[in-house]
């Protein structure tokens, strides 16, 4: 396992002007520039590697409403007093958390040398443990609002996306129209008659590999990216994670040692993970519709969401999950 920047060393320079990054510099008091390594690859979120006499530094460009920017800064404070790996953002020389170039506004932070996912046991048995961490944390923490784009199967993009499916239907296979609109109702149904009462938390919202670093012996060091922040329930960060394992078979060995390293589930949460995994199954089989290529996008998600689902809410599938769950 090695250390990588793992950036675009040209992918940058649509983003942001060096004059931009040297005036970056000057307003949070980090030293003269020196060399810019580029922009993060695969990153959702723009970030910009950069250094100067004083180190290396991130620059991301924000996209999120000041209001819930200030609260994620809040949440972020919490995670800090409860020795959870996240990596608070500078202050600018105002006390400001943030700086504004244009229309953008951007945030800095140090860089951490740190190690990729390599798909190791230990680092997701760590992950699992953060993330632990981060639920009991925020546990009691409310003034988060909702974001403006999330991959929470919430009941407006689940219906936004089936109103946008019926426009397509007649470019469709009749057949996969009825599928989704089944698929839909059966998991929704089930889903409201047995989501109730589920510990609640502020959520994470994107639970994967590309938002945790890891150190060298496969520790968590640092968890990214909390855009897609909320309260919800906490099994929707499970669940997603379970989803990502499971669908792929070649990672399915790595659900258990999660389980291992989030530590127990409440009976309410067992007795529902398998709804809620297909849950976000449906999610994508949803807002298929609601994407640049909506045809090519649902074919290619019945062809890979509804065996899963089929799968997982079968008896082998409760299976699964009781032995996960043991």
């Amino acid at each position: 396992m090695t250390a990588s920047l793992d950036c675009n060393p040209m992918g940058w320079r649509n983003l942001l002007t060096i004059e931009e990054i040297v005036y970056i510099c000057s307003q949070y008091s980090i030293g003269n520039l020196k060399h810019i390594y580029g922009n993060f690859q695969k990153a959702t979120n723009t970030n910009i590697l950069f250094e100067t006499d004083r180190g290396q530094y991130v620059a991301k460009i924000l996209h999120t409403e000041i209001e819930r920017f200030k609260n994620i800064i809040e949440i972020i404070k919490i995670l800090n007093q409860r020795e959870v790996p996240v990596l608070l953002p500078l202050q600018n020389i105002y006390g400001e958390y943030l700086v504004n170039i244009g229309e953008q506004q951007i945030q800095v932070t140090k860089y951490i040398p740190s190690y990729k996912f390599s798909y190791e046991n230990r680092q997701v048995e760590s992950s699992g443990a953060a993330l632990r961490k981060i639920h009991e944390a925020l546990k009691d923490y409310i003034r988060i609002s909702i974001p403006k784009a999330s991959i929470y199967p919430s009941q407006k993009v689940l219906k936004d996306g089936m109103e946008r499916l019926s426009i397509w239907r007649h470019s469709l296979p009749k057949e996969y129209v009825l599928l989704i609109g089944r698929l839909h109702d059966e998991i929704i149904q089930k889903w409201e008659a047995g989501s109730k009462g589920l510990p609640q938390t502020v959520i994470h919202g994107d639970w994967n590999e590309r938002n945790q670093l890891y150190t060298v012996d496969g520790k968590v060091c640092c968890v990214l990216d909390f855009d897609f922040m909320q309260r919800k329930e906490r099994l929707f960060d499970i669940a997603y994670v379970l989803w990502n394992f499971l669908l792929h078979p070649k990672f399915n060995g790595f659900a258990k040692p999660f389980i291992q390293g989030y530590g127990e589930l409440v009976e309410k949460e067992k007795e529902i993970l398998q709804i809620a995994i297909a849950r976000i199954s449906l999610f994508f089989l949803c807002t298929a519709s609601l994407s640049q290529d909506p045809i090519q996008e649902i074919h290619r998600q019945v062809a890979q969401q509804h065996p899963f689902i089929q799968h997982i809410l079968s008896k082998e599938g409760e299976r699964q999950m009781e032995e996960l769950c043991k």
